[in-house]
């Protein structure tokens, strides 16, 4: 099996801090620090439904479900995936039972997106001997 066709190297299941206990709490400014992601970012994808901090007063507290999920979120987002597409196939997900399922369910989501890059490569060619034939022309 390839890595593209394994779920784990697409639902990340580590955060790779091996100090803290699964139970840990992380605020939001530890979040954008460890991913690299703007407060802005998270807080929007929190807005959008796509991942559900938990709360202490008024803080927002994030366990690693919803780190993995973040980082779920940029690795698609890298990938040109939209963020209903990400909506979509995170919900999808979470109604299939099996993992094998589940990776087909991924294998296929990729597969379009890799058809779709295929596809946009193509009019760009064509958009850019256009553009090219005009410059001569000019």
């Amino acid at each position: 099996m390839d890595r593209m066709d394994r779920l784990d190297d697409f639902m990340p299941t580590s955060i790779g801090n091996a100090d803290r206990k699964t139970s840990d709490l992380y605020g939001i400014r530890e979040i954008a620090d460890m991913l690299g992601i703007s407060l802005r970012a998270i807080r929007f994808y929190e807005q959008k439904g796509l991942v559900a901090p938990g709360r202490d007063g008024r803080y927002r507290v994030y366990r690693e479900s919803e780190i993995e999920r973040l980082r779920f979120i940029q690795e698609y987002r890298r990938a040109g995936f939209s963020l209903m597409e990400i909506r979509t196939l995170i919900r999808k997900l979470n109604k299939t039972p099996g993992d094998d399922r589940k990776e087909l369910l991924v294998k296929t989501y990729l597969d379009k997106r890799l058809s779709d890059i295929k596809e946009e490569k193509e009019i760009l060619k064509e958009q850019e001997a256009a553009a090219l034939r005009m410059a001569h022309a000019a």
